[in-house]
């Protein structure tokens, strides 16, 4: 999940959804598949406000408002770039 987001964020140029990859790239050991396991992402996203998932306070809130304001990681996330992810595999 987290590959196909980085491959489409330099595709596509979103800012704010590439600081979004850098904390989610950095944090990955903390995730352990919950973005996988999370058929719609509503648990994952609510859990960066109602429970420590990084450690720092301050990173699972920046998470959470990053992920506000990232349709391409809902796109990714619901399947709706698989498309195209394949394309940029070539």
């Amino acid at each position: 999940m987290i590959t196909k987001f980085y491959l489409d964020i330099n595709y596509h140029k979103y800012s704010s959804e590439r600081s979004l990859y850098f904390l989610l790239k950095d944090n990955e050991k903390y995730l352990d598949g919950k973005i996988e396991h999370d058929q719609t992402g509503e648990w994952f996203h609510k859990s960066f406000r109602q429970v420590d998932v990084t450690g720092s306070s301050n990173v699972d809130l920046s998470i959470w408002y990053l992920l506000q304001n990232a349709p391409l990681f809902w796109k990714i996330l619901n399947g709706e770039l698989d498309e195209c992810y394949n394309d940029l595999k070539k």
